[in-house]
């Protein structure tokens, strides 16, 4: 089972590897 706080997390990180790829 997941938890609703490493959901939220995996979505985030998704976020700042999206930034992180558009800032290079």
């Amino acid at each position: 089972m997941y938890n609703q706080s490493e959901v939220q997390g995996r979505k985030q990180h998704k976020q700042n590897r999206m930034i992180c790829q558009k800032s290079l």
